[in-house]
C-alpha cells in the first residue's frame, strides 16, 4: 500500500504457498518518489510462530540508483535521537528538568551532608569513608547547560578519583571539595574552578560544617556574585554559617537560588545549623543529533545526499559520515561533509557499512531545522538462503559406523543480483558422546540472479558412534558477499545416530597356503599368512593396531618370541574393497619340535576376534621322510585316496604308487601327475583309485598290496617308521577291495 495503515484504494494483497522462500509478483505504477509499505505474516501460525505483521517500506524511483533512503517520519523513527524530540510534522529541542537536593549542616562534628541529582544520591552519610566528603569544606557540582549532566572540574593529574582529595562521593565522582586550608590559595582552587566552568553551565555550591567565609570572600567575592549570589547575603555570612547556592556562570548578582540559616528572623542563626535545598534545573537543549541506522553491506559506495527544511540564518547544520567495519567499529570518515558527497573512494572491503550523523544547532531561537530526507546510493549485493532439497533429510538417520551419509542442499539467490565469486561453505558434525567436532569445507560455483545451485555434503561416520548434531554454514565468517547471512546457517540436532560395529572379525591362518589341523607337521621355514576378514566392509583395517603375534616352543629349551612388525620378515597389506587385511611372516627355519602360534587381532572398530587369542600348534621335522602312507577308505568298494605325511624342507621330485597282487604282479601304477600337488605335512591325493587295472578293468575282490616309491635328489627316500605305520612297512602296505 501507499500508506502505512494499509487502507488506501491502492491496497494490494495476496496469499502464497512456499517452503522457506516465498515469492510474490506485483505490478507497480511508475510513480517516481512514491513510497510503498509492505508487510507479511503467516496465514496460519504453528506452535512457536508469531501471529503478527512484519512491516517495512521502500521508495520507487526509476531515475535513481539503488540504495538507502529515509524521507518520512516512520523511516526516521528507526534512528537514534539525542536532544531532539521528533514528531510527524516537525522537530523540537528537548527541555530537560533535573532535580537537585542538598542537605547541609554547620554543626561541629555532625555528619549530616547529602547531595542527590535526579533522585540519585552522590554523597550521603550512609556511604563508606572512601566515598564520603570531608567536613570543613566547600563542595561544588557543575552541570552541563546543554545536557544537564553533572561533572567535576578540579582533578589531580594521575590520581584515581576515589584517592583524589579534590573529589568525593560515589563513583563516578561529580563533587569537588575545597578545604578551608585551600581557600587562601584561590589560583589553585576556587579561582581555577571558576575559570574552567564554561559560561552558561550551572553550579551547585554548599558548605559542609564550618567554612571560612571571610577568606573566600576576601579573594572570590566577585566570582560568587557572577554565579548568582546576593551581595547582601554574602556580606552577612559569618564563619561557620551554613550556605547553599544554585547558580550559573554569567547569571549575575542576586539571580541565583540561595539558602541560609538566617532567612527565618525568629530563629537564632547560631541554633539553625541544618539547611536544605530542593530545586529543579531546567535545561533547554540548543543542539541535537540524529544517528542513522547501519547502512549496508554493499558492493560499491557511490554518493550521499540530504535535504533539510525550515533552515534559518542562525541554524547550524552538520552531517558526519562514519565507516563501520566487520567488527562493528566506527571510524569518522567525513566531518561536516559538503553534500551531495561522492563516496566512491571509500574502501568497501574495509568499511562495508556506513552510518550518518546529523547535528542541528540553534542557540538563538531554539528551533531546529527539520529533516526532509537523506539517502545513500550504492551498488547492492545479492542475498541467498540455504534449503534442504528434501524435508526428510532433517529427520534422524541411523547408520552403522563406517557408513557415509549424503545430504543434498540448495543455495538460492533470492535477488536479481549475481554473486560474482564462488561461495564457500563449512560443515561440522558434533558428537554428543565424545564432545568432539569434525569439520570440513568446500565451495559452490557463483550463483546467478534469481537462480540456485544444488550441492551434496558427504561425511563419514568413523569415530562418530552415538548421536551427532549437524551444522552447515554458507559463507566464511566475516565474508560479506551478500546482504544478510542469517539465512545461511542450518543446524540439525540429533540428525545422525551411528551404531557401533560390534561384530568380531574372522581369522584365517595358513602355513604355505594350507589350512592345517592342530598339531600338523609343517615345513621348517613355513610361509605363515594371517588373514582378517570383517563383515563391516566400510571400516577397513588399515594398520597393525590391536594385532599381537607370538610363537613359543612346547618341547625342550624354552622358546617364546613376540613377532614385531619392525622385523623385516614380517609385513602387512591393508584391507580394501576387494581384499582382506593380511599379515605375511616368513620365519627362519625352526628346529625339530612342536610349536604354538598365538594370534590376537582386532578390527578397525576395536572388536577382537575372541576373548582369548587364537592358538595353532604345529610340528617341525627337518629330516626329509614320508610316513603314515595309507589308503582311505580301506577296505573300499568304489574308490579310495592315499593319505601320507611329508617332512623336511623339500618336496620330493617323484612319488609313484604301485598296486600289486599278493603274488607281486603290478596291476596298476599311479604316477606323480595323477597324484596331484603335494606339500610338506599331511597330504591326501587329489586322485581317487577306483579299483581298476591299467586297462580299466575292475579287479576282483580281495587283498592287494601297494608300494610307494619316493625319489628326492635322484635317490629313493626310505619311509620313516612311526607308531601309525603298523600297516605300512618298508614301503609296502595292504588294501582291500570289497564290493
Amino acid at each position: 500500500d501507499t500508506v502505512n495503515t494499509f487502507d488506501s484504494p491502492f491496497l494490494r494483497q495476496g496469499q502464497v504457498n512456499a517452503r522457506v522462500v516465498a515469492r510474490w509478483s506485483i505490478e507497480l505504477p511508475a510513480r517516481n518518489d512514491q513510497k510503498y509499505y509492505w508487510r507479511s505474516k503467516f496465514a496460519e501460525t504453528r506452535e512457536g510462530e508469531i501471529d503478527q505483521w512484519t512491516t517495512t517500506q521502500f521508495v520507487l524511483d526509476e531515475t535513481k540508483r539503488n540504495g538507502w533512503i529515509q524521507n518520512d517520519y516512520e523511516a526516521f523513527q528507526k534512528n537514534e535521537f539525542s536532544g531532539l524530540l521528533a514528531s510527524e510534522n516537525d522537530y523540537k529541542f528537548i527541555q530537560n528538568t533535573i532535580a537537585v537536593e542538598v542537605v547541609s549542616t554547620a554543626e561541629p562534628g555532625a555528619e549530616s551532608f547529602e547531595i542527590a541529582v535526579a533522585s540519585e544520591a552522590f554523597v550521603s552519610t550512609a556511604f563508606n569513608t572512601n566515598a564520603a566528603c570531608v567536613q570543613n569544606s566547600l563542595n561544588l557540582v557543575a552541570f552541563d547547560q546543554v545536557s544537564g549532566a553533572p561533572y567535576r572540574i578540579l582533578k589531580n593529574d594521575g590520581a584515581f578519583e576515589i584517592n583524589d582529595p579534590l573529589s568525593c562521593g560515589k563513583i563516578p565522582q561529580i563533587i569537588n571539595q575545597i578545604f578551608n586550608t585551600n581557600l587562601n590559595d584561590p589560583t589553585t582552587y576556587f579561582q581555577r574552578y571558576y575559570d574552567a566552568l564554561p559560561v552558561g553551565d550551572y553550579v551547585l555550591i554548599s558548605s559542609y560544617d564550618s567554612v571560612a567565609w571571610n577568606v573566600l570572600l576576601a579573594y572570590n567575592r566577585d566570582e560568587l556574585l557572577d554565579l548568582g549570589a546576593s551581595a547582601t547575603t554574602l556580606d552577612a555570612l559569618d564563619n561557620g554559617n551554613p550556605y547553599i547556592l544554585l547558580g550559573q556562570k554569567g547569571l549575575g548578582e542576586g539571580n541565583g537560588t540561595e539558602v541560609v540559616a538566617f532567612e527565618q528572623p525568629e530563629t537564632d542563626p547560631v541554633n539553625q545549623l541544618f539547611i536544605s535545598l530542593n530545586e529543579n534545573i531546567n535545561i533547554q537543549f540548543v543542539r541535537g543529533t540524529v544517528l542513522s541506522s547501519v547502512i549496508g553491506p554493499v558492493r560499491r559506495w557511490e554518493s550521499i545526499a540530504a535535504d533539510f527544511d525550515l533552515v534559518a540564518d542562525q541554524d547550524d547544520l552538520q552531517v558526519d559520515v562514519f565507516g563501520v567495519d566487520q567488527e562493528n567499529r566506527e571510524t569518522l570518515l567525513y566531518s561536516d561533509a559538503v553534500l551531495p558527497l561522492d563516496i566512491s573512494a571509500v574502501d568497501v572491503a574495509q568499511y562495508p557499512y556506513l552510518r550518518l550523523r546529523a547535528i542541528v544547532t540553534d542557540s538563538v531561537n531554539f528551533t531546529p531545522a527539520n529533516f526532509n530526507s537523506w539517502q545513500v546510493n550504492y551498488e547492492e549485493v545479492p542475498d541467498g538462503v540455504i534449503l534442504l532439497t528434501d524435508n526428510t533429510q532433517s529427520e534422524r538417520s541411523v547408520v552403522g559406523e563406517g557408513d557415509s551419509l549424503q545430504l543434498r542442499y540448495e543455495f538460492v539467490n533470492a535477488t536479481p543480483i549475481d554473486f560474482l565469486d564462488s561461495i564457500s561453505y563449512q560443515t561440522s558434525l558434533f558428537n554428543q558422546l565424545t564432545r568432539t567436532l569434525k569439520e570440513s569445507s568446500a565451495k559452490i560455483p557463483a550463483v546467478m540472479a534469481n537462480s540456485s545451485s544444488t550441492f551434496e555434503v558427504e561425511f563419514g561416520t568413523r569415530g562418530q558412534v552415538g548421536l551427532n548434531d549437524f551444522n552447515l554454514v554458507v559463507g566464511e565468517e566475516g565474508d560479506l558477499k551478500e546482504y544478510n547471512s542469517i539465512n545461511n546457517q542450518l543446524s540439525l540436532i540429533d540428525l545422525l545416530e551411528v551404531k557401533k560395529d560390534s561384530l568380531p572379525p574372522y581369522i584365517k591362518v595358513t602355513f604355505d597356503g594350507i589350512n592345517i589341523l592342530d598339531g600338523d607337521i609343517v615345513a621348517p621355514a613355513p610361509f605363515i599368512q594371517v588373514s582378517l576378514r570383517d563383515e563391516n566392509t566400510v571400516l577397513q583395517k588399515q594398520d597393525t593396531n590391536g594385532i599381537v603375534l607370538n610363537i613359543r616352543s612346547l618341547d625342550g629349551e624354552a622358546f617364546n618370541q613376540r613377532i614385531y612388525f619392525s622385523d623385516p620378515s614380517v609385513n602387512y597389506v591393508p584391507a580394501d574393497s576387494e581384499n582382506d587385511f593380511q599379515i605375511n611372516y616368513q620365519p627362519a627355519p625352526f628346529d625339530d619340535g612342536r610349536y604354538t602360534l598365538s594370534v590376537n587381532v582386532s578390527d578397525a572398530s576395536g572388536n577382537t576376534a575372541g576373548e582369548e587369542p587364537l592358538e595353532i600348534t604345529f610340528e617341525v621335522v627337518n629330516e626329509s621322510s614320508i610316513t603314515n602312507f595309507f589308503p582311505y577308505p580301506n577296505p573300499f568298494s568304489t574308490q579310495t585316496r592315499f593319505v601320507f605325511t611329508l617332512t623336511g624342507s623339500e618336496i620330493p621330485e617323484e612319488v609313484k604308487i604301485q598296486i600289486m597282487t599278493v603274488t607281486g604282479r603290478v596291476v596298476r601304477e599311479i604316477l606323480q601327475n595323477e597324484i596331484g600337488s603335494i606339500h610338506i605335512g599331511n597330504n591326501i591325493t587329489e586322485y581317487a583309485w577306483d579299483g581298476t587295472d591299467e586297462f580299466g578293468d575292475k579287479l576282483a575282490n580281495g587283498v592287494y598290496l601297494y608300494r610307494v616309491l619316493v625319489r628326492q635328489n635322484g635317490q629313493f627316500m626310505t619311509p620313516r617308521a612311526t607308531s601309525a605305520d603298523k600297516a605300512f612297512k618298508k614301503g609296502y602296505g595292504k588294501l582291500y577291495i570289497l564290493r
